[in-house]
């Protein structure tokens, strides 16, 4: 999706402009490209967000963490363990706790679908704005 932006402003004729008067390849995406792509790299960037909690989440579900200790049990033998209060880390145990203490999991995805939700509002709040806004030249 950038690519294709970054393609459809370099057939600009102000881009032309500026590579046929010397301007640097960092000036040339300093004051040509960036202007532009701002906006999009920010929405892309929240709505990023909103895909890696979702993935953080559905890796609490396999006991996999983001903040882990390698601790040795016995000789020769080593264990991951997480050192993390997080959100996902309540999924570590679900399947078991589902059956009996439903609030453990069910809280902490509670969170992290709100969470989700606010990142997508607020990066569809941001698309709906800037399409308001655009003006080139």
């Amino acid at each position: 999706m950038i690519k294709q932006e970054f393609d459809e402003i370099a057939s600009k004729e102000f881009v032309q402009g500026g590579i046929s008067i010397g301007a640097s390849s960092f000036r040339m995406v300093k004051s040509y490209y960036m202007p532009f792509l701002y906006d999009k790299l920010i929405i892309n960037m929240i709505t990023d967000l909103g895909r890696s909690m979702f993935l953080i989440g559905q890796l609490g579900f396999i006991s996999i963490f983001l903040s882990q200790d390698l601790v040795q049990v016995d000789p020769g033998i080593f264990k991951f363990i997480n050192n993390s209060i997080t959100w996902p880390s309540f999924f570590a145990n679900a399947f078991r706790d589902i059956r009996g203490y439903i609030w453990i999991p069910f809280f902490p995805s509670l969170a992290i679908t709100y969470t989700i939700l606010t990142f997508n509002v607020f990066a569809k709040g941001l698309q709906n704005l800037t399409k308001q806004n655009v003006s080139y030249f």
